[in-house]
């Protein structure tokens, strides 16, 4: 008995790094990818379909991104830096820094949640009988359908059914951290006292979690969750 699977990456990848210059440092990356496997090792309870095609669960593996763009900097914001005194001391020398995140979101793997094959496996998929990506009017309308949930019904009795694994995608996710240092020296022997004000997800963006994808749920097709909002701390 061996537990394996198999999987493919292929990807573009981008990096843009821009030295310090006029007290600015910026370091993006950008990926393009297609990752796709039998099994992903992220869901250790997930088992093929059919233990007898491992095939037939190949797609979009869970970890998959199409796009992901990560911004890094760090600014020496010229207020007072050249201040000589008191009020440089004060209000000068500060650094702002900060992380841009966006991602597409992740595959959503749609299942029947129940043992219509009879099988004793417990990992049916329903039956595909139409389009499952659908446009949202709102942001409610999103949250309420987010997919097009008339697209799939039931697997027959004694059946496999027929929808891939991870066929449809779940909501992108948009992130930016802030933080805003200053040092104050204090003595060539005790060093500076540093003030930190940090500020993760800073503009408050929301950034909703995959929507229920068991179709023998009352709640099939709904988002039910959400990332962190925004979290200040100095």
């Amino acid at each position: 008995v061996e537990t394996n699977s198999n999987a493919a990456y292929h990807s573009l990848q981008l990096l843009v790094n821009r030295r310090l210059s006029h007290g600015i440092t910026v370091l993006g990356a950008y990926t393009l990818g297609k990752m796709l496997d039998y099994y992903s090792a992220m869901n250790l309870g997930q088992t093929p379909q059919d233990p007898f095609n491992h095939r037939g669960d190949r797609g979009h593996s869970d970890e998959d991104r199409r796009h992901v763009l990560n911004v890094s900097f760090v600014y020496d914001l010229p207020l007072l830096r050249q201040q000589k005194g008191a009020l440089g001391k004060a209000l000068g020398g500060w650094k702002l820094s900060g992380m841009v995140r966006l991602a597409s979101g992740g595959p959503i793997h749609v299942r029947s949640g129940q043992d219509l094959s009879l099988s004793g496996v417990g990992w049916d998929r329903p039956d595909l009988v139409g389009n499952p990506v659908r446009e949202h009017s709102s942001r409610n309308d999103m949250i309420q359908r987010f997919f097009n949930t008339s697209a799939f019904v039931p697997n027959q009795m004694g059946r496999f059914g027929n929808a891939a694994r991870n066929l449809i995608y779940g909501p992108g996710s948009s992130t930016t951290d802030l933080s805003l240092v200053k040092s104050f020296p204090i003595s060539e022997k005790l060093g500076a006292l540093q003030f930190r004000g940090e500020f993760f997800n800073a503009w408050n963006q929301v950034n909703f979690g995959s929507p229920n994808a068991t179709l023998n749920n009352r709640l099939f097709g709904q988002i039910q969750s959400a990332g962190d909002p925004r979290i200040v701390q100095l």
